[in-house]
């Protein structure tokens, strides 16, 4: 099966100019790596793409033919995300939609009561790594819907919202994607080539203006340092990024095993190498 990850266009207002920093999307990346064999999976940051976007979206559609898009949006994303979904089932009036990210975690019950559900398929609440996963090997036939933790389907008539599953392990995690499975390029801080690099997910604080526990509940999970280090050398040797940007929701949150991640970083004996945490 081909599937595309999609996510949106639209830019957060920042102090420093749009055009100055475009990141790619770590989350897309992180799970689209983790698809299974024989699936092919394509990454596209629209990010990249905001002139001619309905020319370039058509014209990748054409092209690869997915089974499957998913897209990722935030709140403040979700009309753009809406108008997405319509030119894709314009183009392609078969192809399955998919929908994850914050605005689908927090608030799938009430999308699945608007009008505009008509054309959405699923629903991925939470984490996406293992649900996605799951559910292109159940639209393959060799796994159930029924079955697939943090999934919402469409039954017919309406929508199931599966149990929510646990937060993933981490260290079973594969690489995000990086190669030219990302048919988006030129992402930049500064004009400097950037990367994105994750090295723990959650907090355990509960600040009522962040969104986060929503998402993973109150907890902190960390990667391996060798894991840590493999991603690192991805983008350092093969990407040949000299910048990498830090997603943690809160890196500091243990500082014991950051001053044992900069040793083992520094032991790596990178060269100008610059981490913006």
């Amino acid at each position: 099966m081909k599937a595309i990850l999609m996510s949106m266009p639209d830019v957060a207002p920042l102090v420093i100019h749009e055009t100055a920093i475009h990141m790619p999307s770590h989350g897309i990346a992180c799970v689209g790596g983790n698809i299974d064999e024989p699936h092919d999976v394509y990454i596209v940051d629209l990010i990249r793409k905001r002139r001619q976007l309905k020319k370039y979206i058509t014209n990748i559609l054409l092209k690869i033919r997915p089974d499957l898009v998913g897209l990722s949006a935030m709140a403040w994303q979700y009309d753009t995300c809406i108008k997405l979904i319509k030119l894709i089932k314009n183009v392609l009036p078969e192809v399955k939609i998919a929908i994850g990210g914050y605005h689908a975690t927090l608030m799938n019950e009430e999308i699945a009561e608007l009008p505009e559900s008509r054309l959405i398929d699923f629903m991925i609440r939470g984490e996406g790594e293992e649900a996605f996963r799951r559910l292109l090997n159940a639209l393959d036939g060799s796994d159930r819907l029924e079955d697939i933790p943090s999934l919402t389907y469409k039954n017919g008539t309406g929508f199931i919202h599966n149990p929510r599953g646990e937060n993933l392990d981490l260290s079973l995690l594969k690489l995000p994607i990086r190669d030219k499975r990302r048919l988006t390029s030129g992402y930049h801080f500064m004009y400097s080539k950037i990367e994105l690099l994750e090295t723990s997910r959650g907090c355990t604080r509960g600040c009522n203006f962040c969104s986060m526990r929503h998402m993973y509940g109150r907890s902190f999970r960390t990667y391996p340092i060798e894991r840590i280090l493999a991603d690192l050398d991805d983008i350092y040797y093969k990407r040949k990024t000299r910048w990498v940007f830090v997603v943690d929701d809160n890196m500091v949150l243990n500082p014991k095993r950051v001053m044992a991640l900069c040793d083992a970083i520094i032991a790596r004996n990178y060269k100008k190498l610059n981490l913006v945490v």
